[in-house]
Formats: structure tokens, C-alpha cells, sequence
């Protein structure tokens, strides 16, 4: 309307105002704007399970996650539109004009003004349904498409603002003229870009489209009228929402490694005064059983100390992860099923006994041996700095290494030789065979081995017929056991 009182784009507010008095203005938020076309484009999925929004929008969002605070560039206004692809519908919706109307209906519903179009090619639909007519348009087969778009101007090719110039200065005014030229002569004087949008319009060349993405539902609230006094109660109900979000997730086929659970109350002693307590638990792995679900929920909440009555609880899933549907019974190996039992052990023992008392052993590359393994959490976070292990060459080494190296005297003949005896915790051991040196030398680019010594280690056994690894500190020549062979 505002287009046939002769108001144009860019012109100024005043002017436009001038020619329509009685309009009515208002700001333009673009990225108000897209995000109300994407959650457009979510109802849209009820109808088409692929919908995304126009190409211009989908470009000025491709690297922002909805709900948008920042966009690459504002597209035109006339790009405000979505495209659903009901290609493989037409058993559910066998007469295209009353999916018309029933999108139409439900336009209407949310007060929404809209002009629709449903033709062969993704260009033919989108020029139809912005330039033609009416608001409805239908065009079922390819060869009808050329006779619906001949009268449209050339703003429906979506060309450059510069090529339909050019071709409006030569007469050249709807895409019935311009079909009406040698494709060759077009394709020389306005490049390639012209040809490809005729021909997608025209359905010879098929444009791609992704659905997209819709939000993940993991999360689960409830306010209660009548505040949960004990925490039995609290437990349960956290347990309900818990199976909540868990049967959502299955739904979706995701699961989760971690759960946050939010309760707010009035504090009983200070009665204005309201509190916030959020506990977080974790899972080794990722788990879709619900009775350890609520098992390891059970012993993370059993330690809350509540301040008063519970009005409000949230459970919200985290590291969340695809879930392969499979039948665990058939194809899952013992190696799975081993796993799963151990993951689900050490999700016990660490609610019960505390994350930090659950660790691993994780390599560090150093040739030292008490400085090359490290004791860390099971769930140590990965931007955790740990040094890795580099390509260690294979060496015999005991099963059991001492932490830290113990004192020894020993008794040697010679200094490059292994000793033969040793007093271990006031105990003699007379030494029957041994091996060695092997050195090992010191850090030197480590400043904290700034006051280590090389070791000339050997491998010797006691008279009870026990191995040991003793060295030799190169500096002040004490010896010392390192570990042994168990």
C-alpha cells in the first residue's frame, strides 16, 4: 500500500510521511526481526519437517546461534520470508491450495499478514509470492512456471541492483522481456550471476536448502503453591523433573554427563530474605538410565542442608551428547557393557566419597620416573593443563614405583657396579644378582630440577629373591630404592 502512494526505500521519513499523513510508523529491529522469523520458521515444522529462512537471512545468521544478539549484514526487507521444502508430502497434503489455506488460517491466528506461493523451483516460489498479484499462488509442474513469472519484474530474478538497471536503461523492464533474449548475449554482457538466477527460477537449476536447527529442550522447572518442607520431598520431585528432562533428551536421541539442580525458598531464620542453592552432579559418562539417574541424584542432594521451605526447582542437562539407538542385548559388546559398569561404579563412589577422591593416572613426559605419572581427577576438566606424554622408548620399569624415592646405604665394590648389600628400614638384604647403570640424566631445561643430580640406576635382587630398583645420585653418591618388581 505504502509502495502505490509512491513511498520508496530510502526515502526519508518526512517525505513518506508527507505522502501518507495517516501512517502509522514504526522502528525497524533487525534483530528482532530474525529472531520472530525463526521462531516462525519452528511452528513452520509441524507442516515441513525442512524450513529455513530465506537464503539473504539464513547468510546474515549463518554463524549466530538463535536466539541472535549481532548480524553480519541487514538484509532487504522484501527478504523477509521463510521456504519450506515439501518435497515427499504430497501423501499427507494431496490438495496444495488447502495447505494454502490452512497456513493462512494459521497466519491469521498470530495476526500475521503473509502472501504465500508453492511452485517446482525454490526461485519460482520465492518471486511469486512477493511480486504476483494475488497472495495465493499455485504452480504444480516446471512447464507452468514460465507462463506465472513472464509479467514479474525483474526484482523477482533477485538480481543485482546493478544488473536490473542496466537492463531497465535498454527497455528491458519484466523477465518476459529478458527470457525473450539469446541467453549467450546476456551471459557476455551481465556475467554468469544473471543466467544462474534464470535458471532458477525456471527449475533447471535445483538451489539447496537446510532445515534448521531446532532448540534443544533440556531443562525442566516447577513452582510450587504449597513450599516442600522436608528433604525427601525435594529429592522426589528433583527425581520426577530429572525423568523429565532425561525422556526429553531420549527423545531427541541425546543424553547428558551432567545435571544442574536449582531450589529457591525463603530463608526460615530471615524471613524477607530468599535463597539460591545450585548443586551440579557428573557423570563419568554420558547415561541414559534413568534408575542411575536418580540413583547418583539421590546421593548429590542427600548432603544439601536446606534453609526453609522449597518453592521452585529447575533441572537443567549439560554436556549433552548424540545417543546411537541401538539394541544394547543384540549388538552392544561385553567391552560396552564393561565400561558402562565401571563408568556407573565410579559415578557412585565419586557422590559418595567426593569427585576430588576418585582419580586416574595420566602420563607426563619426563624421564624422571616419580615426575613422569601424575594422580588426577576422573573428571578433570579438559582445558586443564597436564603435560602429555611424548614417545617414550620402551624400558623395563617395576610394577611399583615409590612416589617419592626412599633412602638406602648400600654397599658397592666398584662405583660402576651394581651393590652388594643394602640396608632397607633397618633391615639388611644381601644383594645375589644385578644389572646396570643405566643413566638417567637431569632436567637441566626444567627450572624446578635446577638442584637435581643424574642417576646411574640398577636392577638388583635380595636374597629372598625379590627385585628392586635402586640408583645411584651422581652428585653426592646416596643411594636410593626407586621401586619394585611385584
Amino acid at each position: 500500500m505504502a509502495g502505490g502512494a509512491g513511498v520508496t526505500q530510502d526515502m526519508s521519513l518526512p517525505l513518506a510521511k508527507a505522502l501518507i499523513p495517516n501512517a502509522l510508523v514504526f522502528k525497524f529491529y533487525p534483530i528482532r526481526e530474525a529472531n520472530a522469523l525463526y521462531l516462525l520458521a519452528l511452528q513452520m515444522i509441524k507442516i515441513s519437517p525442512v524450513v529455513n529462512l530465506d537464503n539473504a537471512w539464513t547468510q546474515a545468521t549463518s554463524r549466530a546461534v538463535f536466539p541472535i544478539s549481532k548480524l553480519s549484514f541487514i538484509p532487504d526487507p522484501i527478504y523477509n520470508g521463510l521456504i519450506l521444502d515439501l518435497s515427499g508430502t504430497e501423501r499427507i497434503y494431496k490438495n496444495q491450495n488447502e495447505l494454502l489455506q490452512k497456513v493462512i488460517a494459521r497466519f491469521n491466528e498470530l495476526k500475521i499478514s503473509a502472501k504465500l506461493a508453492i511452485a517446482p523451483s525454490i526461485g519460482a516460489a520465492w518471486a511469486l509470492s512477493r511480486f504476483h498479484n494475488d497472495s495465493l499462488c499455485v504452480v504444480e509442474r516446471k512447464d507452468q512456471i514460465k507462463s506465472h513469472i513472464l509479467p514479474l519484474p525483474l526484482e523477482a530474478l533477485r538480481i543485482e541492483e546493478k544488473t536490473g538497471q542496466e537492463l531497465i536503461s535498454v527497455g528491458v523492464k519484466q523477465i518476459g522481456d529478458l527470457l525473450s533474449l539469446s541467453r549467450k548475449s546476456l551471459y557476455i554482457r551481465y556475467g554468469a550471476d544473471l543466467v544462474k538466477r534464470m535458471d532458477e527460477v525456471l527449475g533447471a537449476n535445483i538451489e539447496a536448502i537446510s532445515s534448521i536447527k531446532t532448540p534443544l529442550c533440556s531443562e525442566e522447572e516447577k513452582d510450587f503453591l504449597s513450599p516442600l518442607q522436608s528433604l525427601e520431598s525435594v529429592v522426589k520431585s528433583c527425581g520426577e523433573l530429572l525423568v523429565d528432562v532425561a525422556e526429553k533428551l531420549r527423545k531427541q536421541n541425546k543424553k547428558a554427563s551432567s545435571f544442574l539442580i536449582t531450589l529457591k525458598g525463603v530463608d526460615e531464620k530471615e524471613s524477607n530474605k530468599k535463597f539460591n542453592i545450585e548443586k551440579e552432579f557428573f557423570f563419568y559418562r554420558s547415561s541414559s538410565n534413568i534408575s542411575h539417574l536418580i540413583s547418583i541424584l539421590t546421593y548429590s542432594l542427600e548432603k544439601i542442608r536446606l534453609k526453609g521451605p522449597v518453592q521452585y526447582i529447575k533441572v537443567k542437562a549439560s554436556s549433552i551428547e548424540s545417543d546411537l539407538n541401538r539394541q544394547d542385548s543384540f549388538i552392544e559388546k561385553n567391552n560396552d557393557l564393561i565400561e558402562r559398569n565401571k563408568s556407573e561404579l565410579l559415578d557412585i563412589l565419586s557422590s559418595k566419597l567426593g569427585q576430588q577422591a576418585v582419580n586416574q593416572i595420566t602420563l607426563k613426559a619426563s624421564y624422571i620416573p616419580e615426575k613422569s605419572f601424575a594422580f588426577v581427577p576422573f573428571r578433570a576438566k579438559k582445558n586443564q593443563s597436564l603435560a602429555r606424554a611424548g614417545n617414550v622408548p620402551f624400558a623395563l620399569r617395576p610394577s611399583c614405583l615409590f612416589s617419592r624415592p626412599q633412602r638406602i646405604f648400600a654397599l658397592s665394590l666398584l662405583p660402576d657396579r651394581p651393590p652388594s648389600l643394602i640396608t632397607w628400614n633397618n633391615q639388611n638384604y644381601r644383594i645375589v644378582k644385578g644389572s646396570g647403570p643405566e643413566r638417567i640424566s637431569a632436567e637441566w631445561w626444567s627450572f624446578e630440577a635446577r638442584e637435581e643430580s643424574d642417576r646411574d640406576y640398577f636392577k638388583i635382587q635380595d636374597h629372598q629373591g625379590r627385585w628392586l630398583w635402586v640408583f645411584r645420585r651422581k652428585d653426592s653418591l646416596e643411594w636410593f630404592l626407586q621401586g619394585i618388581w611385584a
